[in-house]
């Protein structure tokens, strides 16, 4: 199965996202947005897996012991550039979530890789337009109570991917 390591937003969270989604609605851009339900924050990313590899990662997320802790999504951003957008989204630079990003990819053995804390809100097509830059340079301030991280199952379907929720653990 196709798995990956993120963190849940909070409803209040969600809803900030969904306006600034609205707000992409006035782009010409042609982009797909992200459905409200798989708004998360991505942390770690390991695509196909069987299921004793599975539970391994679900073992390593027990390790975690952090509290529980309150950030704030303060940016919009592009990957793979903001200059040739595939992907937007709404990130942090919460040294947490860092933290917990850094200990799950060391105790599973993932490559190392730079962590930008962010929820994907649109995947773009086409160049974008003005009304596209003028969202990417909004200023944001969005508050984020993190008290869980999960280790999700993507389904691709033909209508976008399903997420499930295959293990999760509650920081105390």
């Amino acid at each position: 199965m196709r798995v990956f390591t993120a963190i849940p937003l909070t409803d209040s969270a969600r809803k900030e996202i969904v306006g600034l989604q609205r707000e992409l609605s006035a782009s010409k851009t042609h982009m797909k947005l992200v459905e409200e339900e798989n708004l998360h924050i991505t942390l770690n990313f390991f695509g196909e897996k069987d299921d004793e590899e599975v539970r391994r990662v679900a073992h390593v997320l027990e390790g975690i012991h952090d509290r529980a802790f309150d950030t704030v999504l303060d940016r919009v951003g592009a990957f793979p550039s903001e200059e040739h957008i595939r992907v937007l989204w709404v990130g942090c630079s919460s040294e947490n979530i860092k933290k917990i990003h850094d200990f799950i990819q060391v105790n599973t053995g993932l490559p190392k890789e730079e962590c930008i804390p962010h929820a994907t809100i649109a995947r773009v097509k086409d160049k974008p337009d003005q009304a596209m830059s003028k969202v990417l340079a909004k200023k944001v301030s969005i508050p984020l109570h993190v008290s869980r991280v999960l280790l999700m199952k993507s389904i691709l379907t033909p209508e976008g991917p399903k997420y499930e929720e295959v293990h999760s653990i509650e920081l105390r």
